[in-house]
């Protein structure tokens, strides 16, 4: 009896050791997002507020279907107002490269906003999605009018090009280990539902998808996936994924950082 009260007691310390670094990442995820995140959809307000001439339309998109094709002419910017959409760029032999997934209140299609050129990226719905849709022109002459949004757009570049520089880094230097870890940990941050049992992640992502992201093989990802569930990291069940051990996970993620980050972990 003792002993089983000793394991209880353990148990239920874990559960709330897991439910509380949930709650302390997710207060992170939105003290991050408040602070660097995208524009949401009152900072369109605005736009409309310096501009009522300005016209949004709306596109609602099914699942599975894709919204432009990389080399497609890029007049439009999209904003996010439901679903998720996944961000890619198919070589001629069939294979992909998944660059990242975006949800509401994010935005696409800015570049072509700035330089007029083609869509740099295939976008597909990966649920069904609802999109405000802006014409390039009434963007432009409200960027003109409305520094702020101008200086928003810039950020939001900057910043996926420094993801993209992350990328390339990650596939040069990293093993799959880590670079799964890291993704994991970023889609438990900004998609993750804490429950008893851990850090659930809900995405309709099949293995192929997955392994797109890191830049690997179904195969080799099938087989980490296998390692991590072995070892109680992870488990798998009716197409979601449950980190059991997050901060062991974000650990593994934390040996793909620079030698400032891991040293302030270590600290």
């Amino acid at each position: 009896m003792g002993d089983e009260r000793t394991a209880g007691a353990m148990q239920a310390r874990d559960t709330r050791s897991v439910v509380m670094t949930t709650m302390t990442m997710r207060t992170y995820s939105r003290t991050v997002t408040d602070r660097q995140g995208p524009p949401q959809l009152s900072s369109l307000d605005q736009l409309e507020g310096v501009d009522p001439s300005i016209r949004r339309g709306r596109k609602y998109v099914p699942a599975k279907e894709v919204i432009v094709y990389k080399g497609d002419p890029a007049g439009q910017l999209f904003v996010i107002i439901s679903g998720k959409v996944k961000v890619s760029a198919p070589s001629e032999d069939g294979k992909e490269v998944i660059f990242g997934i975006l949800g509401p209140g994010e935005l696409f299609g800015e570049m072509g906003i700035l330089d007029g050129g083609e869509h740099q990226a295939t976008v597909t719905a990966l649920v069904s999605t609802e999109l405000a849709v802006l014409d390039r022109q009434d963007v432009r002459r409200c960027l003109g009018a409305f520094p702020a949004m101008a200086l928003k757009l810039l950020t939001i570049l900057c910043r996926r090009l420094r993801q993209t520089s992350e990328i390339a880094e990650d596939l040069s230097f990293h093993t799959l280990p880590v670079r799964l870890a890291k993704k994991l940990s970023a889609l438990a941050e900004a998609y993750g539902e804490p429950t008893s049992k851990g850090v659930r992640i809900c995405l309709p992502l099949c293995q192929q998808e997955l392994a797109n992201l890191v830049g690997t093989t179904r195969e080799s990802i099938n087989k980490q996936l296998a390692v991590w569930q072995a070892d109680g990291i992870i488990t798998t069940e009716q197409g979601c994924l449950t980190i059991r051990r997050l901060t062991g996970l974000a650990a593994l993620a934390g040996q793909g950082g620079s030698r400032g980050d891991r040293a302030k972990a270590a600290g």
